[in-house]
């Protein structure tokens, strides 16, 4: 091979690397688009990671747009990842998230599909009891039908979220501001509060971050 047709190989040689660095990105993409954990589940149907995998796509999709559909998938997902690994508290969760959720748009909640949805929560504590995110997930998830449940259950939730301060007090801002925002029950908060001063200072900072100082008590 003569000289010229050395560099004009070497530099077909350097056109495809280019290609096929730029294209293996998108490449990547596509496989992921169509769906890489239900072709890995396909594969392997006893593995209750890749049902999480799964059950988690269509639960931050059921969440961000209220999609029922996407919720329900989402729980048939996570009941069957439950039913592969029952002592593993992050499938309950999964579980209860889209449970939640999709109860909050039904009109006519049986005490029997409470009772369930309150019981699974509480096995997931049972399984990882000084988890702080176990802990907040139930509480909160609970305290949505703090109007439907009894005493004896919200003490439960609001005990969780004391708990879950214990465990993590560096997140006292971010447990208030779930429970403030995503629940607007300011009384609970003074619940979750331990009488000790430094979480009435916890308290006190939050609201006033949010200026809502006029609401302490």
């Amino acid at each position: 091979m003569n000289r010229r047709g050395a560099i004009s190989f070497g530099i077909i040689i350097l056109f495809i690397a280019g290609c096929y660095y730029a294209v293996k990105p998108l490449a990547a993409e596509i496989f992921a688009s169509r769906g890489a954990y239900e072709t890995a589940l396909s594969l392997d149907p006893l593995n209750a990671k890749y049902h999480d995998a799964i059950g988690r796509k269509y639960l931050n999709k059921g969440r961000a747009g209220r999609d029922k559909a996407a919720l329900r998938s989402a729980k048939e997902i996570y009941a069957k990842a439950i039913a592969l690994s029952p002592a593993n508290s992050a499938y309950r969760l999964g579980w209860g998230e889209a449970e939640g959720l999709l109860l909050l748009d039904k009109s006519n909640i049986s005490e029997g599909e409470l009772a369930a949805y309150v019981d699974n929560f509480k096995k997931a504590i049972e399984l990882a009891p000084n988890n702080y995110y176990v802990n907040t997930t139930a509480g909160y998830y609970i305290l949505l039908f703090r109007d439907r449940i009894s005493a004896r259950d919200k003490n439960f939730a609001i005990y969780r979220l004391m708990v879950a301060l214990e465990l993590n007090p560096r997140y006292a801002n971010y447990v208030f501001s779930y429970v403030a925002n995503g629940l607007g029950d300011f009384s609970l908060l003074h619940k979750i509060t331990p009488n000790t001063s430094k979480w009435h200072k916890a308290l006190n900072d939050f609201l006033r971050n949010i200026d809502k100082w006029k609401y302490r008590k």
